[in-house]
């Protein structure tokens, strides 16, 4: 009878050698996996972020032109200009991420609209003034906004 050794080291070293490196696949492939997710869910906290803040300049920019618009008090053309351009910097914000590149992006017909609204009516921002003209002109936006 022939007794054969099924476990030599030379075995023994090749089966060590699988496992390490399996074990450095896995732990290399969960590394990444980390760092991937991390990612994403950094970048998924930056659109929440200016996503929100740009709903939020949106709903002031809607109410400053119409109060403006409407005459209230402490109302003035600088506060509804100034709404505007962070408006403005919203979108370029919201661009920079990817959002409001054309109607079928991902930002969808929505954003694309609202940018080309906010192109439309700059000449008017721009000449808005304390007078019953800008206003008029505020309360003109203040309907077109709503249509975007």
């Amino acid at each position: 009878m022939i007794r054969k050794t099924i476990l030599t080291p030379s075995r023994i070293a090749a089966i060590g050698s699988v496992v390490v490196l399996m074990g450095l696949v896995i732990y290399g492939g969960v590394s990444v996996w980390s760092v991937f997710r991390s990612d994403v869910l950094r970048y998924e906290r930056a659109v929440l972020d200016t996503a929100f803040k740009f709903e939020s300049d949106l709903l002031g920019f809607e109410r400053d032109v119409f109060a403006f618009g409407s005459g209230v008090p402490d109302t003035s053309h600088l506060a509804v200009q100034e709404r505007y351009g962070a408006l403005r910097d919203g979108l370029s914000e919201l661009r920079a991420l990817g959002f409001a590149e054309a109607a079928d992006g991902r930002g969808g017909a929505v954003l694309a609209r609202l940018a080309g609204r906010l192109e439309d009516i700059a000449p008017t921002m721009a000449g808005l003034r304390d007078t019953v003209n800008g206003q008029t002109a505020a309360l003109v936006v203040s309907v077109e906004m709503r249509d975007y």
